[in-house]
Order: structure tokens, then C-alpha cells, then sequence
């Protein structure tokens, strides 16, 4: 063997061993690494199992939330009749009643209005009923207000007449209070003015001679009304004059009854058939009773 071979068998000798240490040295390093990150992650473990001071952080870890129970919706106030928190006005003062009146009136009116529409719609029987009793409240508070103002307009035209004409002011609301019309009342007022007034308001009640009071009822006929303050001859005017009318009615129009009479369309109708069959003057001539019984219709009831 020359020196030439010798020389390359060293080398590729030398060479060999050269990568033996390199592959020894690189497994040993990759095993090292591996069971330093074994022991490293074994440690980090065990600090946050066993290490009572560790926390776990925010970032890493949240509890699950509650799952949260949806509240219940707050249940509606019932609905009640409007009607029912009105408070009736009491109170003498014609002006606030009116007031009152109107705002009845149109409440009642809406009720009225939404009451039809629903039961057109067939929509919700509760608010119907509600509606209903709406209606029905404010038609009663209505009807009170209307009653109220007339009694205190009545009042106070009662008192101002009773002090200009007190007798004749007495006896028309005496008829009045029977139910009687404006007509009927004025055609006999126009006769008591005629036999006891002069054909005025000034009635003179007392009148006593063969005849007494306002309708000069002949004593010896009407034995039971003499000597009569006005109230009880007004008393006596109420509880004859139907059966007059019934028994004498033909003498004024064939069939005429009481009913008739009250039934009267006019002063004109009421002062002559009273005239011609419950006084019976002795003429048939009502111009003059007629004439008086629409003034007094104008004074107490207005032109």
C-alpha cells in the first residue's frame, strides 16, 4: 500500500468517527430537552394544583354566568268604568251644575259612541260591559243635573214671582206640580183672572159673596170649598175638574174628555174648554179668558 491510500483510509477513518460523536452528541441534547420539559410542565402543574396562594387568572378562566330567569311582565290595573271615580257635584250654583251637565253629556256620548262601534265589531265583551256602565252612569248623573238645575231655577223664579204676584204665582205651580202643561195651566189661570183678578195677576182669593174663590164656586153647589184658604181651594180645583170635563166635556167638542183637556195644544183650546164646561159663565165667548191666559202664559213661562 503507497502513502497515497494510506492517507485517504485515515481520512474517510477520521471522518467516520467525526460523525459517530456528532450523532452521539445531538441524541443525548434532544433527550435532555425532552425531560427538562417534561419536569418543567410537571412543576407548572403542580404550582397551580397545590400552591394554595395561586390564583388562576382572569383571562385564562371565567364561571359560567347564571342563566338568568326572565322576569314576568307586571300585570296591567284592571279597567273600571271611568264613570266610577266621577264625583257628583253638590252644589246650588246653576252655573257650575251646567258645567257638570256638559261634561256629563259629552262623556256619555263617547261611552255611547265606543259602545256602538264594539258591539258592530263583536270585539271584546269586558270593555263593552265597562263601556256600558259608562253610559249608564253618566246618563244618571245627567238626569240629576237636569233635575237640580230645575229645581233651582224654579226656585228662584218662584221666589222672584211669588213677590210680584203671590196668590196667582202659587196657584200655577200648584197645577203645575200635578203634571199639567204650560197650556192647560195658562188656560185656567186666564179664567181665575177673569172671574176674581180683573183680568189681571192680582187674584183675589178671598172673593165671597153668593160665589167663593178663584172660580167663583156658587156656594150652594160647592158647599165643601167655602171659606178655603188657596191651598185648599186649589185642592178643590184639582179633585173636581176631571170629572166636570168627563161629564160636561160634549158641551166644548162632542166626546171631549179630561184627557183631552190635558192633552191641550194651545192656551186658546185649554181657556175655552175650560171655560165653557167646568165655569159656565152664562156666554161662549173665551176672547177675553184666552187673551188673560197668555199673559199669564208669557209671565210664567216666557213669550
Amino acid at each position: 500500500m503507497n502513502k497515497t491510500n494510506v492517507t485517504i483510509l485515515i481520512g474517510v477513518l477520521i471522518l467516520f468517527a467525526i460523525g459517530v460523536l456528532i450523532c452521539f452528541i445531538y441524541g443525548r441534547a434532544t433527550h435532555a430537552g425532552e425531560e427538562l420539559d417534561d419536569s418543567t410542565q410537571e412543576e407548572t402543574y403542580n404550582e397551580i394544583t397545590t400552591d394554595e396562594e395561586s390564583t388562576i387568572p382572569e383571562e385564562s378562566f371565567t364561571e359560567p354566568e347564571e342563566s338568568e330567569v326572565p322576569e314576568e311582565p307586571e300585570e296591567l290595573p284592571k279597567l273600571e268604568p271611568l264613570s266610577r271615580s266621577y264625583e257628583v257635584l253638590d252644589s246650588e250654583n246653576i252655573k257650575e251644575l251646567e258645567v257638570e251637565l256638559e261634561y256629563c253629556e259629552s262623556q256619555y256620548s263617547l261611552a255611547l259612541a265606543a259602545v256602538e262601534s264594539i258591539t258592530a265589531l263583536n270585539y271584546d265583551n269586558e270593555l263593552l260591559a265597562i263601556l256600558q256602565e259608562d253610559c249608564d252612569n253618566y246618563n244618571s248623573y245627567i238626569n240629576y243635573y237636569k233635575e237640580r238645575i230645575k229645581k233651582l231655577k224654579y226656585t228662584t223664579k218662584y221666589t222672584e214671582q211669588h213677590a210680584e204676584y203671590p196668590a196667582a204665582t202659587f196657584i200655577w205651580y200648584y197645577m203645575k206640580d200635578q203634571g199639567w202643561s204650560d197650556y192647560v195651566c195658562a188656560g185656567i189661570m186666564g179664567n181665575i183672572m177673569q172671574e176674581v183678578g180683573g183680568r189681571t195677576l192680582n187674584i183675589n182669593y178671598l172673593h165671597s159673596n153668593a160665589y167663593y174663590g178663584i172660580c167663583c164656586w156658587k156656594k150652594v153647589y160647592h158647599p165643601g170649598v167655602v171659606d178655603k184658604d188657596l191651598e185648599g181651594q186649589c185642592e178643590y180645583l184639582v179633585a173636581t175638574v176631571a170629572n166636570a170635563m168627563n161629564k160636561g166635556g160634549y158641551l166644548y167638542q162632542d166626546g171631549y174628555t179630561f184627557e183631552d183637556f190635558l192633552e191641550a195644544e194651545s192656551v186658546e183650546e185649554a181657556a175655552a174648554a175650560f171655560m165653557i164646561v167646568y165655569e159656565r159663565p152664562g156666554h161662549t165667548d173665551p176672547t177675553k179668558r184666552v187673551q188673560n191666559g197668555e199673559r199669564a202664559f208669557n209671565y210664567f213661562v216666557g213669550s
